[in-house]
């Protein structure tokens, strides 16, 4: 362990313990001008953490426990995860008739017009946190509307629906729009420049497509790496698919594209396998993504992974 890797475990630390002591203090004390503080406190560990990785250095191998068990992605998932949770806290104490409670009105209203004697209670939903993630816009998106934090909150002044917004964005997302600042005239402003960026079509079925063809090539036969790239390659498709792109007639250039990630052992055989068919017998994406389905139920060694495309 390097002395900047020590460092980021030490930050990490310094987190956990804020976050303990943030859960012991008593409501009474839970103010908006504390819980505000608490925030940009914990924001500014996350932002030294993040900054301190980005300038690790590169000598640093990766036997090294800071790599090997990912902290990284372990102190970031703490992060969004807390950070939801003080601001959750937040919004259903403080925003104008509580946005937590208003969360499920709607919802409660449709269980009872279906059924007055219906005791069913929706879990509480977290609110997501959206990191700039094509692939995660939509869902964003849908539940912030459906939950009526953006437009459709009448109870929401414009500067409320904009500071609960940007609250709600990290990493790239956070950075496009964090020179806006919080006033009433870009509340639609921001909300705009999301949409353009994240629903650019072009600029989505370009993301896709990068995503299929510079996949990494698979070194190591086993059936994570399998899945990984099976189940990023169906994502793409599924995508591509609700953008109106013909991709059922995709068919030999997505097989030619994953063969291709495959050890050399396994697509050499996949490619003796087919050699054997008739010329109008051509595999289907559909096909190959059945046999790897197989693979991934029913192989657990490095012999039948092999086997499978033979």
């Amino acid at each position: 362990m390097t002395l900047k890797t020590k460092h980021q475990i030490d930050l990490y630390d310094r987190m956990q313990k804020f976050i303990r002591n943030y859960k012991k203090d008593s409501e009474s004390r839970k103010t908006k001008e504390y819980l505000n503080t608490r925030l940009e406190n914990f924001n500014g560990y996350w932002e030294e953490f993040k900054d301190n990785h980005k300038n690790m250095p590169p000598d640093i191998p990766e036997s090294d426990t800071y790599f090997k068990d990912d902290l990284y992605s372990e102190v970031e998932d703490f992060y969004i995860s807390n950070k939801s949770d003080i601001l959750t806290y937040y919004n259903s104490r403080f925003s104008e008739k509580s946005v937590v409670k208003s969360q499920f009105t709607n919802a409660s209203a449709a269980i009872t017009s279906e059924s007055a004697s219906s005791e069913t209670k929706l879990p509480l939903i977290r609110l997501p946190i959206f990191s700039g993630k094509y692939e995660e816009f939509a869902s964003f998106k849908d539940l912030f509307t459906c939950m009526c934090v953006i437009h459709d909150n009448s109870s929401l002044n414009p500067c409320q629906k904009l500071y609960y917004l940007k609250t709600h964005l990290s990493h790239e997302a956070e950075q496009l729009v964090k020179n806006y600042p919080v006033t009433e005239n870009n509340d639609d402003v921001v909300w705009a420049a999301l949409l353009e960026r994240h629903e650019n079509k072009r600029v989505l079925i370009n993301h896709e497509l990068k995503t299929i063809l510079f996949q990494p090539r698979i070194h190591i036969e086993n059936v994570a790496n399998l899945k990984s790239l099976i189940d990023n390659t169906q994502r793409c498709i599924l995508s591509l698919k609700n953008l109106n792109l013909p991709v059922a007639h995709w068919d030999q250039i997505l097989v030619f594209v994953i063969v291709q990630k495959l050890p050399i052992d396994c697509a050499q055989k996949w490619e003796q396998a087919q050699s054997t068919k008739l010329q109008s017998e051509l595999s289907t994406f559909d096909t190959f993504h059945h046999i790897s389905n197989r693979t991934i139920s029913s192989t657990r060694s490095r012999s039948n992974f092999n086997q499978v495309y033979s």
